[in-house]
């Protein structure tokens, strides 16, 4: 578990900004569910929250369809892309 001292600050590219706009009500809440756990704890399983191969980038789910993505940059995670499964890990 992360020490809570340390939380994660979120920020949204404005692609991603787009794409959690047009989330369905219920998969919008799971998100912010996530992005709790996320600034919390990393590690949580439910997050599955684990590099990409031979990328910088970063990939969690959201649920078993939706995915998001992201970097780290300086003291913040800066979610590039959500979305059903390959929109959201940045493949379309």
């Amino acid at each position: 578990m992360t020490d809570p001292t340390n939380a994660i600050t979120i920020r949204f590219a404005a692609r991603a900004e787009k794409q959690a706009r047009k989330l369905p009500t219920k998969i919008l809440r799971k998100l912010h569910k996530q992005l709790k756990l996320l600034q919390k704890d990393i590690d949580h399983p439910s997050l599955n929250f684990r590099k990409k191969a031979n990328s910088d980038q970063y990939e969690g789910r959201i649920d078993f369809h939706y995915r998001f993505t992201g970097e780290f940059a300086a003291e913040y995670f800066y979610i590039t892309s959500i979305g059903m499964h390959d929109i959201g890990l940045g493949k379309k």
